[in-house]
């Protein structure tokens, strides 16, 4: 893709200026495409601890991941960075956001996933994405169990002053509105949603924050145009509409091709701090 984009610009540069030298800017071109790809596969083994701070009414430190895809290329030694950023937050508790199993985990990564997951002496929660869904939603939810997540099916967990919300992915056809699960005594709510589709819901029920992935913003530029036009909103930034802060996390992990050019893959410590 990156070499066919550049020789596309070459070629138009060639017909307006015939002195260039195409042999050599074909190799230059090769070389090039060459380095931004070990750069990307770096940057997708690599994922970094970022932080974001909200005002509230309690305080807390919450861990945020999605879509690590466990069962994907390299799978071990990335789930294992991912847990050591996990353990370095220590944080009060961690959300998983979804697509932290993919099709593969369940057939040949199940033990590291335990071995790996018990390295996390925090409470653990989890919703499901769509390729837990695509692996075998009942097997993955049972795989998370065994590792000691709490996994929020359309469930509502209060932890402290805190009520997570966990939403099923919406590629499931009985998924709840967020109005049928919502609790009547609301207190300090964040919602959990794996794909980015119904934010506006959770701005109407007043939840101070809505947390979601699955986009990897895009994972390999130019695509995170293609992302944030589809979901209208751009990831890795913190918005607040009316009373909800919004983050929409690039995720930890990849999909498909180990490359992460024009983002980076992270880890999220939300620290709540009272006003």
């Amino acid at each position: 893709m990156y070499f066919s984009m550049y020789c596309l610009c070459t070629l138009a540069v060639w017909l307006f200026w015939k002195k260039l030298n195409l042999q050599r800017a074909f190799s230059i071109g090769i070389v090039g495409v060459t380095v931004l790809l070990c750069y990307g596969y770096f940057n997708a083994m690599n994922p970094r601890l970022k932080v974001i701070e909200i005002p509230s009414n309690v305080d807390a430190k919450i861990c945020f991941v999605s879509d690590i895809h466990v069962g994907s290329i390299s799978t071990v030694k990335l789930l294992n960075r991912v847990i050591d950023k996990i353990n370095e937050t220590n944080a009060d508790f961690v959300i998983f956001g979804g697509d932290t199993l993919d099709l593969n985990a369940l057939l040949n990564y199940k033990d590291e996933i335990l071995q790996g997951m018990a390295k996390i002496n925090k409470p653990k929660f989890a919703v499901i994405g769509n390729h837990e869904i695509y692996a075998g939603a009942l097997e993955s939810v049972e795989v998370m169990k065994q590792a000691g997540i709490h996994v929020l099916l359309d469930e509502v967990e209060d932890i402290g002053d805190l009520t997570i919300v966990g939403r099923i992915d919406s590629t499931y056809p009985q998924r709840a509105s967020l109005v049928q699960i919502m609790p009547k005594n609301r207190k300090n709510v964040i919602v959990v949603d794996h794909a980015p589709k119904e934010i506006n819901e959770s701005v109407k029920q007043h939840a101070i924050l809505h947390l979601s992935g699955h986009t990897h913003d895009g994972q390999m530029f130019p695509m995170n145009f293609v992302t944030e036009f589809t979901y209208k909103i751009k990831t890795g930034i913190l918005r607040k509409l009316q009373d909800t802060y919004c983050y929409i996390t690039p995720g930890a992990g990849f999909w498909g091709p180990p490359f992460r050019i024009g983002n980076h893959p992270e880890v999220v410590l939300v620290r709540l701090k009272q006003r």
